[in-house]
């Protein structure tokens, strides 16, 4: 049994193509203006009325009020039991488990320069997703010299996999009504609301022969046939 947890912040808009990002926004910076100087941008020099930009905004402002934060859970378990009940026969039963519990919040600022054309309407995003995904294994092995120099392997299994996959996303609607105030409820329209569920289940079914003569020789077949959820029941 293992369980993680992850919590990070990342930044949106940072990619060079987005004029309105810290990126863009940094490269527009006079040169005689130290970069130092815009971190305070609640300062008279530079929040909204100070600052000097003429089409970007505070590059700092943005890199401080654009979040992406996430919060992931991860459970990954698995257990095994094998049993010979004769020397050359073992059977064997495996079951593991991949649980995923994942919460993403996006805040982006509403936000205007007087002096430029730098502004946002603001957005505010959540995302839920519940990820489970169980697989079982029974698998059966005979394994004997059945004349001398003669072996003989046999392989039969059994595979289940179920997918479960649970989402709902919200999103304010053209823009905040108050800034800085990040909710559903802060949406200037009402808000976009989607669920969506998904399963999947495959069964399978595999065996395996394998002679062999003093090690040297080998002959070995092997078929495998499986029934998904995701095709057609007259072509599975």
């Amino acid at each position: 049994m293992q369980y993680s947890k992850v919590n990070q912040r990342a930044l949106l808009g940072a990619g060079s193509g987005n004029f309105g990002g810290p990126f863009q926004a940094l490269l527009q910076q006079a040169a005689n203006i130290p970069l130092n100087e815009l971190r305070d941008y609640n300062s008279i020099y530079q929040d909204f009325n100070g600052y000097y930009g003429g089409y970007t905004p505070n590059p700092f402002y943005i890199m401080n009020n654009e979040n992406n934060n996430a919060k992931i859970d991860n459970v990954l378990g698995a257990i095994e039991l094998e049993i010979k009940p004769v020397e050359y026969v073992s059977l064997m039963a495996r079951a593991g488990t991949n649980f995923t519990l994942t919460s993403i919040n996006l805040e982006s600022p509403k936000f205007a320069y007087p002096k430029s054309s730098a502004s946002g309407i603001g957005r505010y995003v959540e995302e839920y997703e519940k990820n489970n995904q169980l697989t079982l294994d029974f698998i059966a092995n005979f394994n004997k010299e059945i004349v001398k120099n003669l072996n003989l392997s046999l392989t039969g299994g059994y595979n289940f996999q179920d997918v479960r996959l649970n989402s709902l996303q919200s999103s304010t609607q053209n823009g905040l009504v108050i800034p800085g105030f990040y909710d559903l409820s802060n949406s200037k329209d009402r808000p976009f609301v989607d669920n969506e569920g998904e399963r999947r289940r495959l069964y399978g079914v595999y065996g395996n022969l394998l002679l062999g003569y003093k090690n040297m020789l080998f002959a070995e077949y092997s078929a495998r046939n499986d029934w998904s959820s995701t095709l057609p029941a007259d072509n599975n």
